[in-house]
């Protein structure tokens, strides 16, 4: 067997914003047609630890993530998410291509983040909470996408902000320390925190997106952000009413009621009033995987950027 090698550094060489965000949007609303087979995915928890399995089927392909979430490897410099994804050939079943799921994960996450700002006219001014892997591809995604007029992070670690800035250096991006939360239309947060660290809509804030939390008895955002979102969007309702903590919690405690819950697909699909103030919540599911993997071994195959590997 014989199949395409598509390192992390592969996978950032290519990278293609506009490519990237047109075949998720495909991926979603294919998911919402229900044309993509989706199995929940198979977790396994250890403390603070998370472990996942993820398999996705569509008519382009078959993929299937192994993945972890250690929050402790922030500690020790590396990065908290680590896995792999493998992308099978529909027909035949052979493998066509094991990508670096660390650095997919965070891009395909960052994809949809932006798929849902496109939603409501992109964003200009961004705030990011966190400074990992996530936060860096957030912050180079949404630059390449909306042509940002200023984006700030902050962390809880001074040695992850300074390599974040460091990395944002690199790459072409330059922070603008003086932009506050307050100012931002778009505030991302992108943390392994088990407690709130969103508190409250304020000032420009128009769009929260949190990509943490995604076990049961974790938070992101706190419940006033829960109250006072116009609509609550999510990258998937199964995914968010079993997992997220932050909507498993206001659900059960009754601080919305499920009408204010809408799936990205639908929104996609139908529309929805883009005035007010929106809060996206994001879990992951595995057709987010397999159409970033189709899009990224297409990218990857016309500008030869991979290894062949044989087993």
């Amino acid at each position: 067997m014989r199949f395409a090698l598509i390192s992390g550094e592969d996978i950032h060489a290519i990278l293609d914003a506009p490519v990237l965000i047109e075949r998720m949007r495909t991926g979603f609303l294919d998911f919402e047609a229900k044309t993509v087979v989706n199995p929940e995915r198979t977790v396994i928890l250890q403390g603070e630890d998370w472990w996942g399995v993820m398999p996705s089927l569509s008519h382009d392909g078959l993929s299937v993530k192994v993945v972890s979430v250690i929050p402790e490897n922030s500690k020790k410099g590396m990065d908290t998410t680590q896995g792999i994804v493998l992308l099978f050939d529909r027909i035949s079943g052979q493998p066509k291509a094991m990508f670096n799921g660390t650095v997919l994960t965070a891009v395909r996450t960052s994809v949809v983040s932006a798929l849902f700002a496109s939603c409501f006219g992109g964003s200009k001014r961004v705030f990011i909470i966190g400074a990992g892997l996530e936060a860096r591809y957030h912050a180079l995604l949404f630059s390449r996408l909306f042509r940002l007029d200023s984006f700030n992070a902050v962390s809880r670690s001074e040695a992850s902000l300074e390599r974040f800035r460091e990395w944002s250096i690199a790459q072409g991006l330059h922070l603008d320390h003086t932009l506050r939360i307050d100012d931002a239309d778009t505030v991302i947060a992108a943390t392994t925190s088990s407690l709130p660290v969103v508190q409250d809509y304020s000032g420009a804030n128009r769009l929260v997106i949190s990509i943490g939390a995604h076990t049961p008895g974790a938070r992101e955002v706190s419940d006033k952000v829960l109250m006072s979102a116009d609509r609550i969007v999510v990258d998937t309702l199964e995914g968010c009413i079993k997992e997220s903590g932050d909507i498993v919690s206001g659900l059960r405690r009754g601080l919305f009621v499920d009408s204010k819950l809408i799936a990205l697909g639908q929104v996609l699909s139908h529309g929805i009033g883009t005035k007010g103030r929106f809060l996206f919540k994001s879990v992951g599911s595995a057709f987010q995987d397999l159409y970033a993997c189709l899009a990224l071994l297409d990218l990857a195959l016309s500008r030869g950027a991979f290894r062949q590997a044989e087993v």
